[in-house]
Parts: C-alpha cells; sequence; structure tokens
C-alpha cells in the first residue's frame, strides 16, 4: 500500500490557494502543513524524507523541561526496584515473517476489537491511500511516523515493512497518533506532537496489540515484542534526575536528555493506562486523550500520584513475568 502522489499534490495546490488569501493568523499552520506535504511527496518519489515540520516556541519548551523536571525524580527513586530491565521478556521480534495483505489483515482484526475507534480511522486512512508501506527507513530511523493535517481533517501514515511481525506493531503505534489528532486544529495538533507524553497513548495501544498477538497464530511472537519498550528503564541506572536537574538549570537542554526523559514519562504513563485496560477501566484513558487535545496532559500527569502509577508498573511487570513462567 502506498501514498497516492498525484493526490499529494493536488493538496499541495489546495494549500499554496489556501496560502495566498489566508489571515495572518492562519498562514504560519499553513506553510508547515505545505512544507509537510511537500517532504512526504519528495519521500515517495525519492528526493529527500518525510520528517515532520512544526515550530516549538520558547513557551512551549519550557513548559515540557519544567514538567519533565519536576516528574523526573518521583519516578526515578519510585522505580529502582525495576533495575533488572534486561531480563525482561521484551526483545525484538522472532524472525516471523509476514505479508504486507496478512500485516493490514491483522491490524483491521486489531481495530475492530480495540474500544476505541481505530477501526474508523484505518478504514478512512487505507480507503484514501493515505497509508505508505515502504522498504525505505526514516533517515532519523523512525520505524514509522503520522502526518496530520488540520486543512482536509486527514492523517497520513508511513511505516517501515521489512516483511516483518513488528510492521503491524508499528501501524498500531501510528492509528494512535491518527486517532488523538481527529478533529484537531492546527495549534492543538503542533502542540500534541511536541508534548513530553504524546508517546503514551501509542505505547498503550502497542501494548494491547500484543496481547491481542497472544489469541492469534502469532501467539509466540507477542512475548517477543520490541525491546524498546522497556528500555528506557534503564535510565533508572543511567541516568539519574539530579543529572537531569543539572541539564536544565545552567539553560542548555540536550535534545537527546529530554527525549530520553519523555520518553521514560510516556512508558510509564502507557503502562499505567494497561493496567486500567486490562480492569476494563477505559475511563482515565478517555480523559486522557480529551485533555491531551487541549493542552492539559501535564495537569493529568500530575494529578495522579507517583505512588499510584508504580504501583500500575508494578502490577504490570509480575504480569508480565508470570506469563513467562
Amino acid at each position: 500500500m502506498k501514498w497516492d502522489a498525484t493526490e499529494i499534490k493536488d493538496k499541495i495546490i489546495s494549500i499554496r490557494t489556501k496560502i495566498s488569501v489566508a489571515k495572518e493568523e492562519d498562514l504560519l499552520g499553513l506553510v508547515i502543513e505545505l512544507e509537510n506535504l511537500e517532504n512526504m511527496l519528495g519521500f515517495i518519489e525519492g528526493k529527500g524524507d518525510c520528517r515532520h515540520q512544526s515550530l516549538v516556541t520558547e513557551k512551549e519548551n519550557l513548559e515540557k523541561e519544567k514538567f519533565l523536571h519536576e516528574s523526573l525524580g518521583d519516578y526515578t527513586i519510585n522505580l529502582n526496584i525495576l533495575n533488572n530491565s534486561r531480563s525482561l521478556p521484551y526483545y525484538l521480534f522472532a524472525k516471523s515473517r509476514i505479508s504486507e495483505i496478512e500485516t493490514l489483515k491483522l491490524v483491521k482484526e486489531f481495530c475492530q476489537n480495540f474500544p476505541f475507534d481505530f477501526k474508523t480511522v484505518f478504514e478512512d486512512i487505507c480507503k484514501e491511500s493515505h497509508l505508505n508501506l515502504s522498504n525505505k527507513k526514516h533517515p532519523q530511523n523512525f520505524l514509522g511516523i503520522t502526518h496530520h493535517f488540520p486543512s482536509f481533517d486527514t492523517s497520513y501514515i508511513n511505516a517501515y515493512f521489512n516483511g516483518r511481525i513488528s510492521c503491524a506493531s508499528t501501524i498500531i503505534h501510528e492509528l494512535a497518533h491518527a486517532y488523538q489528532h481527529k478533529g484537531a486544529n492546527y495549534s492543538q495538533a503542533q502542540k500534541m506532537v511536541r508534548s513530553a507524553l504524546t508517546e503514551s497513548f501509542p505505547r498503550f495501544s502497542e501494548f494491547v496489540f500484543l496481547d491481542f498477538l497472544k489469541t492469534t497464530k502469532y501467539d509466540k511472537t507477542a512475548l517477543n515484542s520490541r525491546r524498546g519498550f522497556l528500555e528506557n528503564l534503564d535510565i533508572i541506572l543511567e541516568y539519574s534526575a539530579s543529572a537531569f536537574g543539572d541539564v536544565i538549570s545552567n539553560n542548555h537542554p540536550e535534545r537527546k536528555s529530554l527525549n530520553i526523559a519523555s520518553s521514560y514519562l510516556s512508558n510509564l504513563l502507557a503502562y499505567y493506562f494497561l493496567h486500567q485496560y486490562r480492569l476494563k477501566d477505559y475511563s482515565s484513558i478517555e480523559e486522557f486523550n480529551k485533555v491531551f487535545k487541549n493542552g492539559q496532559e501535564y495537569a493529568f500527569f500530575e494529578s495522579l500520584k507517583p505512588s499510584t502509577i508504580v504501583d500500575s508498573v508494578r502490577d504490570e511487570f509480575k504480569n508480565i513475568y508470570a506469563t513467562r513462567a
């Protein structure tokens, strides 16, 4: 399945027309949408990559840094019991081969049974040829990327396809982004992309997909998820809250440090969602998606006591060990 170059070119023409008559407050959003479309076209024509263009304001950077700095310490301390992450059963998928048709069939089946409406999002994306399965890895080594265009209220997904089942998991992850962005305006979409917690719901969705795999002929791969899910928990050994605090206090936040901290807290929230999901309590997940669109996700996270999230994570680790045994 590939993106339709003609359709993207038509959207580029449409955006250029909108730019020519746009109000000043709408201009920046349209220009960034145009850049993203042009990057996508260049990617499928072999002339570049499909990186996501966005504008980060100084205020948003400070808000993100403040949240990470204030939150990281609590979780670094409380989770030191989980310092043996390398022994956990989350490693690269077994070399299960899967065709493109079978991949899409598996994703469709999962979406039909997921309590969040991935089914409609997936159907729309497929119908509009907005899913691109590429044998080319993204230059920044992304396995997948989602572009949302508020002007058309539509998303485009690119996923690296190498004939392995991990691609199905990547598509689920990107569908979660598309689901969250449905109906978002330009300002909302940009803030969601840049949030420190932007990966929480997508990672949770992948965790649930692993549970789903256990009910399929791919059940042997369900305990061999990509190691990256838990790799960030090594932060408790290799990376301390005080070191992160030094980076922030010197006003020279390193991108890698911020990304590690963001990924760490996103993983924790994803595990909390998974725990609630298994209790068949979807209210907190629904509430998060609601406030996330309105830029209140940090307040939501802070309303959950560290002990609540940590206990949920510990329970899920117990489930992992019990399943492996």
